[in-house]
């Protein structure tokens, strides 16, 4: 991921998720996003990153107060598997 902010599809495209999952994160205030005018909004490389780093870790969740069973959960377990899958995936071929 370069230092250029992501757009929500950007994001959802990164994550395979949908894109109202990364909109709802954003509006449950769970990453953080600048605005471009009045409609359009960018999420910082930070943000995205802070956020998945958030993911790796169980007690990252709760402090941040995602709600057990939430959409947003979902989101970080969905995460998680893919990124356990990657990582092992990558070690098997080298």
């Amino acid at each position: 991921m370069d230092s250029q902010p992501l757009t929500p599809e950007q994001l959802s495209e990164r994550w395979q998720c949908s894109k109202s999952l990364v909109i709802e994160a954003i509006n449950e205030g769970k990453l953080s996003t600048f605005r471009l005018g009045k409609k359009q909004f960018r999420i910082p490389v930070s943000a995205a990153k802070e956020y998945e780093a958030c993911l790796n870790k169980s007690k990252c969740i709760e402090v941040s107060g995602v709600k057990s069973g939430t959409r947003v959960e979902k989101l970080a377990e969905h995460h998680l598997v893919r990124q356990i899958s990657r990582s092992a995936a990558a070690s098997s071929s080298s």
